[in-house]
């Protein structure tokens, strides 16, 4: 046989109500009453599994007391009326989510040239200039650092200018720093040939330390 519908079972049990509610209040005998009226008004109410969980829970909260016991099963989606007390829903466990450690950004050091010359000497009267021979080629350039612990001066000079300096004459240096204690070096090469870097203390009277590193770049 077919299960009747919620809808189909209420309309059925409000029918059943409504006669007996007719029969409490109209000029019917007592005994008719109590035989129909009765249980035709409630009987069809407390057939109804919803109308039973509604009727335990109004109970409980006028009195104040836990008469009747609503369990989890007595209520699904369909049947909720209202909350029953003594029924906990307890949500899923928190989850605690740890944000990862920050790493301060260390920009890539960039590496260190392989020097061509890195020494470091001292200028004395007796060796008052130090020179250091580079073949070069066309559009190569000569960089680095000079740094020495007095006022030194330091040249790029051709196999002609090279001569004078040495014999103390006139010279035209391609590149110069005159004076100094600390200079970076940046010669761009105009031509292939033969070049001379020399470091002049000068004609200072203390001896002089210097440390000098180059190298050549194509």
């Amino acid at each position: 046989m077919a299960r009747l519908s919620k809808t189909e079972e209420w309309t059925g049990r409000l029918i059943f109500v409504a006669f007996g509610i007719y029969v409490l209040i109209g000029p019917n005998p007592d005994s008719a009453k109590l035989i129909l009226g009765v249980p035709l008004t409630f009987g069809p109410l407390l057939e109804s599994h919803e109308f039973r969980i509604a009727f335990k829970i109004v109970i409980n909260r006028v009195s104040g007391r836990q008469v009747f016991q609503v369990t989890q099963s007595n209520i699904s989606g369909s049947n909720v009326v209202g909350s029953a007390q003594e029924v906990h829903f307890h949500g899923a466990p928190q989850t605690i989510i740890q944000q990862p450690a920050v790493v301060p950004y260390v920009p890539p050091q960039p590496a260190e040239p392989d020097w061509d010359v890195d020494e470091e000497f001292t200028l004395t009267d007796d060796e008052p200039w130090r020179d250091f021979e580079f073949d070069l080629e066309d559009g190569e350039e000569l960089t680095g650092t000079v740094e020495a612990d007095g006022d030194v001066s330091c040249y790029v000079l051709g196999r002609a200018s090279f001569r004078s300096f040495r014999e103390e004459e006139d010279f035209n240096p391609y590149w110069s720093r005159e004076g100094v204690t600390k200079t970076k070096v940046s010669f761009l090469v105009p031509g292939s040939r033969k070049y001379f870097f020399v470091v002049d203390k000068m004609g200072e009277e203390e001896d002089v330390s210097v440390s000098i590193r180059l190298v050549v770049r194509n």
